[in-house]
């Protein structure tokens, strides 16, 4: 009886085969965009196809930044490219030192999610617009941005020394560049508005002393306001240089001079920083070996030092700090005594 119904049901699977239907499928659709294999995807799989991606030239332009813009959203995370060299922080931040031109080079090989883009503009707004206001743009849209945050702009702003006609001016992350005096306003090398400029950038304190206001009987000290008549005209055509060269919306009372804190009274300073070289790296170039790996280390934890104050006179110093630590390590890399990875290493150092 059993085997009978066996036999029945293999009869009627030998009858009943599949239907297939005589239907074509309706056609693929194919999508609008191309696509790129992930070159560091870790599938031991079929690797995954992606959209392609956005260039980071074509970021920056979608973004309104520069090379050092989106370097800062890859070393923080706000916004995370595909790198094919695989750096790590370390290297970023070594990349955030490097010249201009250097910049550029490192970021445009870096490629992007369109969505991840999309998402960094969503969520971190506030991120890229305070970057946007520091930093001078090189891709500006028609021409017609201007920096709007000029105290963020002013503490970013380093200028040094380069010869008794002639000044260094490095703004944000861009390659310093030097002026002369009438390029900054200053018709004459000899004027004592110029001369008292370049007293101040070549001293050590970098600081200018008025003396006191008022002398016995509290009668007015004529070469105090004569000196500070000074200051006020160096502002003046520094202001205006500003203004011109880089669409800096300044108040119009804006003084790039202020009363500092000294031994003396009436001593004032520059609000931006003052880089104590012009040249970069060719500072260190009389260094041996030994004294300038010593000057890196001591330079590196300086550094770690002032991350961690937080106050406003610290990140002044580090400015300082950083830019010394960067010609630094730039001539010991040039003449081949400290690696790559080593010298990321001096960039980032540990906080304590």
């Amino acid at each position: 009886m059993i085997e009978d119904n066996k036999d029945k049901e293999n009869f009627k699977r030998k009858l009943i085969k599949p239907r297939r239907t005589s239907q074509a499928p309706p056609p693929i659709t194919p999508l609008k965009t191309s696509y790129y294999i992930l070159a560091n995807s870790k599938s031991t799989s079929k690797q995954e196809e992606v959209p392609v991606p956005m260039t980071g030239s074509a970021v920056k332009k979608d973004l309104l930044l520069d090379a050092a813009g989106l370097l800062y959203l890859a070393y923080t995370g706000t916004l995370t490219p595909f790198i094919p060299s695989g750096q790590t922080k370390g290297d970023i931040e070594f990349c955030m030192m490097l010249p201009v031109e250097m910049q550029e080079s490192t970021v445009s090989r870096w490629t992007y999610r369109e969505a991840d883009v999309e998402v960094c503009k969503k969520q971190y707004g506030d991120v890229l617009e305070k970057l946007r206001q520091q930093v001078v743009f090189t891709a500006a849209k028609e021409g017609t941005n201007e920096i709007k945050d000029y105290k963020g702009f002013i503490r970013s702003l380093r200028v040094s020394y380069v010869s008794d006609t002639e000044i260094q001016i490095k703004a944000g992350n861009q390659r310093s560049k030097t002026y002369s005096h009438a390029e900054l306003g200053f018709h004459r090398e000899d004027t004592k508005e110029w001369l008292t400029l370049i007293q101040i950038l070549k001293s050590k304190d970098h600081a200018y002393c008025l003396g006191v206001a008022h002398g016995a009987k509290k009668v007015r000290n004529k070469s105090y306001d004569a000196n500070y008549k000074i200051l006020r005209e160096i502002s003046k055509k520094f202001v205006s240089f500003l203004k011109e060269t880089y669409k800096l919306q300044l108040p119009d009372n804006f003084q790039i001079f202020e009363l500092i804190r000294s031994e003396h009274d009436g001593t004032y300073g520059l609000k931006f920083t003052i880089s104590n070289f012009g040249t970069e790296d060719a500072h260190y170039d009389g260094y041996s070996k030994d004294e300038l790996i010593a000057e890196i280390e001591k330079l590196s934890s300086r550094k770690a030092a002032l991350k961690t104050s937080g106050d406003e006179d610290s990140e002044k110093q580090l400015f300082q700090i950083t830019d010394k630590l960067g010609a630094a390590i730039t001539m010991a890399m040039k003449k081949k005594w400290i690696e790559r990875n080593r010298a990321a290493s001096y960039l980032n150092p540990p906080e304590d």
